[in-house]
């Protein structure tokens, strides 16, 4: 197999060179950040469907644990139609013609076309998970919460040791339950040499607790997980729901297809009464389900070593075979963030010295 990439100067995939000529430049926001879906669209009845559609994917064991759609297909399903509305709520392109930006419109931006390389991974998850053989360790982390990690061509990794990372990952909330999604400003240590930024310690950290409606976005490149360790033991039993979608640029990941036709029948149309009639016929997309443009708020923390009222809690998370992160949080702030909306249960942290969180080479390294 041979496989031919362009990697920009900050690691991500790019255009083929034959494709970058004067057409209308996509760009996306690597912001960590959330936004809310509009509660008219996204209200408890719509996230009822939602939720059926997501223990139906998480469920069979025949399934794989991610799909794809290109930015050309036409979705299928209402799960699709949320990831398709999610890729194009994210890719942007700038006008030439100074007009602005525009968002995408079925497999076209302005004057330039997507090739089916371009488009979004998506998946679902459920904490605790109904279906075991589903979750590849059985550890309580895994069980409860998910586990650290950077999002990548998985495939690719395993067959050539190349980590090649999507351009955007998303958490969608379904739920007010579970742990918290923590996304630490690190991209892998092998990258370093491309991001000019990055020490030997980590700087900052975004803290994001489950609110039903809630869309969360951060560089694919970032180390992510949802550890159940932030939340209070009376907490962990209750059902987390997320749907994931990562955009993908300039390169679909090897082995990720679409959703199989035979299952489509599990899951509901756009067109549906809520009953749970599933049709066949065409998907109505003219009305699409966005988040909101402007982003929510957060709780901005600063953190040093003097900082008074603050009660620090150290952790320590593996990260595969041979690394593991070390990381001091306020965890008082951060709990108490989780039944307070002011801010949309966000919490943005930033560390004053490297001694706080860190990447670590493990003494002795355990296989996960």
């Amino acid at each position: 197999m041979e496989l031919t990439l362009n990697i920009d100067e900050n690691g991500r995939t790019a255009a083929p060179s034959s494709q970058q000529t004067s057409a209308s430049p996509l760009i996306l926001d690597y912001t960590t950040k959330s936004t809310m879906f509009p509660h008219d669209s996204f209200d408890e009845k719509f996230c009822k469907r939602l939720i059926q559609d997501c223990k139906a994917a998480a469920s069979s064991d025949d399934l794989p644990m991610t799909f794809w759609l290109s930015a050309r297909d036409e979705p299928r399903c209402l799960l699709e139609k949320l990831a398709k509305d999610i890729f194009a709520h994210h890719a942007v392109v700038v006008m030439n013609n100074n007009k602005g930006s525009k968002r995408a419109k079925n497999h076209h931006l302005g004057d330039m076309e997507f090739s089916n390389a371009c488009g979004c991974e998506w998946w679902v998850q459920l904490r605790p998970s109904p279906n075991q053989k589903r979750i590849n360790s059985n550890s309580k982390e895994a069980q409860r919460g998910i586990q650290f990690h950077w999002d990548k061509d998985e495939t690719l990794r395993d067959v050539a040791d190349v980590f090649v990372h999507p351009h955007l990952s998303t958490v969608t909330y379904l739920t007010d339950n579970g742990a918290p999604t923590l996304v630490f400003e690190e991209s892998m240590p092998n990258e370093r040499l491309l991001d000019k930024t990055a020490g030997t310690g980590i700087k900052g950290a975004f803290v994001s607790w489950p609110l039903r409606g809630k869309h969360l976005s951060f560089d694919g490149r970032l180390l992510h997980g949802a550890p159940s360790d932030l939340l209070r033991s009376s907490e962990t039993d209750e059902l987390r729901v997320t749907f994931l979608v990562n955009i993908w640029l300039y390169h679909k990941p090897l082995g990720i297809e679409k959703f199989p036709e035979a299952f489509l029948g599990r899951f509901s149309c756009v067109d549906d009464d809520g009953n749970g009639k599933h049709r066949k016929s065409a998907m109505e997309t003219k009305t699409r389900i966005r988040p909101s443009n402007s982003s929510s708020n957060k709780l901005d923390v600063h953190v040093t070593k003097s900082s008074p009222n603050i009660r620090f809690c150290d952790f320590t998370w593996g990260l595969g075979d041979m690394l593991s992160i070390h990381s001091k949080l306020p965890v008082n702030i951060i709990r108490k963030e989780r039944k307070m909306k002011e801010y949309d249960r966000n919490v943005a942290i930033r560390w004053d010295s490297n001694d706080f969180t860190f990447i670590c080479i493990m003494r002795n390294p355990k296989r996960v």
